[in-house]
């Protein structure tokens, strides 16, 4: 099987994480997506960063019973800080024998080159990354670029929104946006 892991914050999840997620299953012909809410991201202080049970529940919400995604508490049940190649490793141990892509933004790709054991992650598995507008990407070896549409949505877009009273409407799907609004997440 051709897996892809999806990693991030998800601080909320969003309509261009689905959309990137959805376009990637399609033209890469991934058999599935692994979802991968992160406990605390190693390389950025988030300080409105939802607590990790939120962030997967929203998740679980967004993504539905959809059959090619499934999504991984092996961060979060970790609770600790840890890094995009001990994750895939973890990941690599649960699913035996099956071929695994990396998803990442064109943002992330800008400083992939400084990830610990960077070297490492190309060699265990293809880094599909999906461009966005204002990122130059160098591309290396096992490295691919995936021209994905470019939707004007970010989860700090989302958070700002809320705290300021403003619609968050088409977005993120309505039932996180419920969620959000039920928990009074984001104020």
């Amino acid at each position: 099987m051709k897996i892809g892991i999806y990693g991030g914050s998800f601080n909320p999840v969003h309509n261009g994480h689905l959309k990137v997620a959805e376009w990637i299953l399609d033209k890469v012909k991934l058999d599935k997506i692994i979802w991968v809410p992160l406990y605390k991201p190693y390389h950025k202080e988030i300080s409105d960063l939802e607590d990790s049970e939120h962030r997967y529940n929203m998740l679980k919400l967004a993504l539905g019973n959809k059959k090619k995604y499934e999504i991984s508490r092996v961060e979060i049940d970790d609770k600790i800080i840890s890094y995009t190649l001990d994750t895939l490793l973890k990941l690599k141990k649960q699913y035996p024998g099956n071929e695994f892509y990396e998803i990442i933004g064109g943002d992330s790709a800008e400083t992939f080159h400084t990830w610990k054991d960077y070297k490492e992650i190309l060699n265990n598995a293809k880094v599909l990354v999906y461009s966005r507008r204002g990122h130059r990407v160098k591309i290396t070896e096992n490295m691919e670029l995936i021209e994905a549409p470019y939707l004007d949505i970010s989860s700090t877009l989302i958070r700002e929104k809320v705290e300021n009273n403003e619609s968050i409407f088409g977005l993120v799907p309505k039932s996180v946006e419920e969620y959000i609004y039920s928990n009074k997440l984001y104020r």
